[in-house]
Formats: structure tokens, sequence, C-alpha cells
């Protein structure tokens, strides 16, 4: 295994646990303002938006911007989020606009971060493992966001919505700083191979 295929493994499970963190957080605090289902539904609503109205623009930037500065972008802008999740929180602040903008942000970031990271897999493996590296990829992003982290994000958020957000911070980071360090190998790259994101299912 080459230590850039490990490296974006490492991006991806600590992007993916900041991600999945902020995702739980999010209608739990709408939760806490509000009762009303159509307003705890928009926090979902927004929340998803990004990928319909950037996944388009994402694959095209992605494709010609470098994907480790498109990944040090994501990531820093997630930190950025879920610190202001954290700073309203323990002023006990929290709105229902702040978490409109702060789920539509992060899911954005979301977004660039997941095409950037499936575009750099040809460059740091063979290209007779790319079925498995993205099988892989796809495996550590939904068995994370989708499985791991709610469960663990809803016993973090017992304790305040700040304190799973702060850890959502620290993993940001963790990605940020390993995305920044991140070398990846062009000669891996398919001639004329384009890129674009992808939402989950």
């Amino acid at each position: 295994m080459s230590r850039g295929w490990a490296r974006l493994q490492a991006v991806a499970v600590s992007g993916s646990v900041a991600e999945g963190l902020m995702l739980t957080v999010l209608p739990l605090a709408a939760v806490s303002i509000t009762t009303d289902p159509r307003e705890v539904s928009l926090v979902q609503v927004v929340g998803q938006s990004p990928w319909l109205l950037f996944s388009l623009f994402a694959g095209v930037l992605i494709d010609r911007v470098r994907r480790t500065t498109v990944l040090g972008v994501a990531f820093a802008v997630q930190c950025v989020a879920a610190s202001a999740l954290v700073a309203f929180g323990v002023a006990g602040a929290l709105s229902l606009p702040l978490l409109l903008v702060v789920a539509f942000v992060v899911t954005s970031a979301q977004v660039l971060g997941d095409g950037a990271s499936g575009a750099l897999v040809p460059e740091v493996v063979e290209p007779d493992r790319l079925a498995a590296a993205n099988t892989r990829l796809m495996l550590i992003d939904r068995g994370v966001v989708q499985f791991v982290v709610p469960p663990v994000g809803g016993l973090l958020a017992g304790f305040g919505f700040g304190v799973p957000a702060g850890v959502a911070v620290a993993a940001a980071l963790t990605a940020l700083v390993l995305s920044g360090a991140f070398r990846p190998r062009p000669s891996h790259r398919l001639p004329g191979t384009r890129c674009a994101a992808s939402p989950r299912g």
C-alpha cells in the first residue's frame, strides 16, 4: 500500500467523522430550538440542496484546480462552520437561521471534499486497483457518516451540542493537516480523465 493511498484514506476517515457529526447534530439542534416539523425539515432540505445546486460546478472546479487545494478549502470551511456552532452553542445563541447557514455550508464543503477525494484516487493507486480503491473510499464514507458516527454524535449531543461540534472541529483540522501534507503522483492519472462530484445515495 502506497503512502499516498494510506494518507488519502486517513483524510477520508477524518473528513467523514467531521461531516457525520455535523450532519447528526444539526437536526438535533433544530429540535431544541423549534418543535415545528416544517422548520426542522427545512434544515434537512437546505442541508441537502448543495448536492443539487453545486455538483456539476464542483466537478468542473475539481477538474481545473489542484485537488489537494480543493480538499484543504473544503476542510477549512468545515472547521469554520463547526467552530461557529460551538461558539453560538456555548453562548446559548443558537437560532434556526444559523443552523440553515451551517447546514448549507457544511454540505457544500462536503460536495467539494468528496469529489476531490475521488478524483485523487487515480493519482495514488495503480490503474488495476482503481475499482477496489474507489469501493474502499465509498465504504469509508458511507460506513462512517451513515452508521458509525450518528449514534456516537447523538450520545455526545446529550452533553451539549458544542461537544460533537468540537469533535467535528478536531476531525476537520486533522483532515486539513493531512491533506496539506498530501503528495499525489500525477503520473497515475489517466489521460483525458475528468471528474464530477456525486451525491450520496
